[in-house]
């Protein structure tokens, strides 16, 4: 019996393998369906289904040749530029043509040989014809008087209105031409056009309307406004057409125009009216350094690219100066609904702060203190799967730090989309905070009252006085108000006022000093800066700055985490620690403790002189440093750019101000994430706060530094010891 069946399927195969294709199909040929008057397609698959989408594929794919060839016979008299851009619309009109037309493809036979399946496909020629004829003589009779009735509008001196006819008959020049294409191809007696509107003609009718409009500026040109404050005039302009055999212009009414900044920012959309004319009320804003333009443009939002590059009258700029700035500085502070800072937006808003002519400072009297909100989430099915969307709001006041009075605000908005989580779609709606600026310097305008009752500009006005900035480190460049006054020791010139005075050098761009020029004294300051550079030697402990450490030994445990209490009493060695920055490796950290199962605390003040947002880092070096530097002696080392602490340290750690916790690692960990040591806390300004870190330390190598970022600085760097101070008691 199983001999039977093995036979059978043997015999089954067999067949299968030398089943030929019928004739039909190899040919391309049945007698019935000549080539002449049918599209023929054949197919052949493994269902029917492929077989059948194979055929037609054919089909479309001699229809779509044969309309292109047509096509491009219509195209040969058009200029090379006008050629390319038609071809381009001339490639979609086509694909909807052909998607149309191969639903008529019939099946007319069909057969399964073996295990595979073979269709014959035709599309009648004939039964066509008749049809695209009626369709093609009703578009044509659309753009025949869409077109007569143009010319007559242009004459009548009613532009706008000719050239909308014009733009209407341009929407139904390439699907009748790929329409005719098809019909002539199938036809025996061509379609004839009997008017004289050709590709061509059309194309050359519209491009001398669109040449002929002038957009021109009648008055409000070169005025001047403070940054941020309307102009005192409107600017008006007028839409004109001057025929290229006429004489006179004649005013466009109706006409949609578009006035935007320089940098293509929108003011607003108008429309001329029946004299041709419009205005518009401008924000001064500075595109370039104490300047600014309007560029006004006609706003024909159906007109074919194709025929933009001939609007090259149709456009009018006016000028206007912006009123010098008076410098302000301002303090920036973004969070989000849980009081967490947004770095990132922050850095957006400095931006726009400083392109206004203003500056960022910590020592400001001014805040820019905002929230973010998520306004709202959704989750969506997409062509990509799934994708979660969220859209957030910024709200930004204008504070004064003084009185805590709020001057003036701001909004934006901005909407993230992400393929991994609704977190992350968060995130990106953060970034994607679109800052207005027109609406910005609006906001800093509006406050403007208040910012001069409160004093809060950095110079006021006056005669120029001598001023002389001394003593800067290595010849570094003075900048006052961020604005370059070359080096120090050279006399330079400044109304009275209040100035904010930075360096040039990368490593001096966290520090600031503040000086009041004054017609009454003897204006000669000195910028007196200490910092310690990496070459230099730690500076010896003493009783005035660093942190307590109390070193205590621990007995051994299996478990990764740290031990659940820790010693309150009694340590083995209480040491002053001018900085935490220590890589002891495998020796001890301190007199009778051991290398192993240590645990430290840290405890005293630390002074935060400003107001903002402090980023702190627990960690130590990396692991390639370590190796092949065995031989030199453990301790203190500073590290350079490249050392970026923050991992590679196996401790566990805890770090605390004001009593709350910042970081909280309390396990034994040799590959720390650079975010499970890294933490932010918002902290007052020119105060002292209470510090606390503990570490606790198994076995291997051993490090631990501790690093801030103050607002304003750009990396992390050991805590200085001058910020320290222990609490002995």
């Amino acid at each position: 019996m199983k001999k039977i069946i093995l036979i059978s399927i043997f015999m089954i195969l067999a067949v299968s393998a030398f089943a030929k294709a019928p004739k039909w199909y190899t040919t391309g040929e049945l007698p019935d369906y000549p080539v002449k008057s049918y599209f023929i397609g054949v197919g052949e698959g493994v269902s029917y289904e492929e077989a059948q989408s194979k055929a037609s594929a054919q089909i479309a794919s001699q229809i779509n040749v044969t309309i292109e060839s047509q096509v491009e016979s219509f195209t040969q008299e058009l200029e090379v530029d006008d050629r390319v851009s038609y071809i381009d619309l001339f490639k979609s009109s086509i694909n909807l043509t052909v998607n149309e037309i191969v639903q008529g493809i019939g099946i007319v036979n069909h057969e399964k040989v073996g295990n595979k399946f073979y269709v014959f496909a035709v599309l009648d020629k004939g039964q066509y014809v008749a049809g695209i004829r009626a369709e093609l003589d009703k578009m044509w009779g659309g753009i025949s008087k869409l077109v007569q009735d143009g010319r007559s509008l242009i004459k009548e001196g009613k532009i706008f209105a000719g050239l909308e006819n014009y733009i209407d008959a341009q929407e139904l020049v390439t699907p009748f031409y790929t329409k005719k294409a098809f019909h002539d191809a199938i036809s025996p007696n061509p379609y004839i056009i009997t008017e004289d509107i050709t590709l061509a003609g059309l194309t050359s009718e519209i491009r001398r309307v669109l040449t002929g409009i002038q957009i021109n500026i009648i008055s409000g040109n070169n005025q001047t406004a403070k940054e941020g404050t309307l102009l005192p005039d409107p600017i008006v302009f007028t839409a004109t057409y001057k025929d290229p055999g006429a004489y006179e212009k004649i005013p466009i009414p109706k006409m949609p125009l578009s006035i935007k900044y320089e940098d293509k920012t929108l003011i607003g959309k108008t429309t001329t009216d029946e004299d041709g004319q419009a205005e518009c009320w401008v924000t001064a804003i500075s595109t370039t350094p104490g300047h600014g333009k309007v560029i006004i443009k006609p706003n024909l939002t159906r007109l074919p690219t194709l025929y933009k590059k001939y609007l090259i009258n149709a456009e009018a700029i006016a000028q206007y100066n912006i009123s010098e700035v008076t410098p302000t500085s301002f303090s920036i502070s973004i969070r989000d609904e849980k009081g967490n800072p947004l770095p990132k937006v922050e850095d957006k808003i400095a931006k726009s702060v400083e392109k206004s002519g203003h500056t960022v400072s910590n020592q400001a009297g001014l805040l820019l203190q905002g929230k973010v909100s998520v306004v709202d989430t959704q989750e969506i099915e997409g062509f990509k799967g799934k994708q979660f969307i969220a859209n957030s709001e910024l709200t930004l006041f204008m504070v004064v730090k003084s009185t805590g009075e709020e001057v003036s605000s701001f909004s934006a908005s901005g909407k993230g989309v992400s393929p991994k989580s609704e977190k992350k779609a968060i995130e990106a709606s953060y970034n994607k905070l679109t800052i207005n600026r027109k609406d910005f310097v609006e906001m800093l305008a509006e406050a403007e009252d208040a910012i001069s009752k409160a004093g809060l500009y950095a110079a006021s006005t006056g005669n120029p006085i001598p001023v002389m900035i001394k003593s800067t480190p290595d010849n570094a460049k003075i900048l006052i108000n961020r604005q370059d006054y070359g080096y120090s020791n050279t006399e330079i010139s400044l109304t009275p006022g209040h100035y904010e005075i930075y360096l040039s050098k990368p490593e001096f761009e966290d520090l600031i000093q503040i000086i009041e020029v004054n017609e009454d004294q003897e204006n000669i300051f000195a910028f007196a800066l200490s910092r310690i550079s990496e070459k230099e030697e730690p500076i010896i402990p003493t009783s005035e700055h660093g942190l307590k450490g109390e070193y205590f030994n621990l007995s051994p445990w299996e478990d990764k985490e740290g031990p659940e209490k820790v010693p309150e009493f009694n340590p083995t060695t209480v040491q002053i620690d001018s900085r935490i920055a220590f890589r002891w490796g495998e020796r001890i950290p301190a007199p009778d403790v051991t290398a192993d199962y240590f645990y430290v605390r840290w405890t005293g003040k630390i002074h935060t002189s400003v107001l903002g947002t402090y980023k702190f880092c627990i960690g130590g070096y990396k692991e390639g440093l370590w190796k092949g530097r065995n031989k030199q002696s453990w301790g203190w080392r500073w590290p350079g750019d490249d050392d970026y602490v923050g991992k590679d340290t196996d401790i566990g750690f805890r770090l605390l101000f004001d009593g709350k916790i910042v970081l909280d690692e309390w396990v034994h960990d040799f590959n720390w994430e650079p975010e499970k040591t890294t933490g932010s806390v918002f902290l007052d300004g020119d105060k002292w706060h209470d510090i606390k870190l503990e570490i606790f330390e198994k076995t291997g190598y051993a490090s631990c530094f501790l690093l801030w970022q103050p607002p304003g600085l750009s990396k992390f760097e050991i805590i200085p010891s001058s910020v320290l101070r222990p609490e002995l008691k």
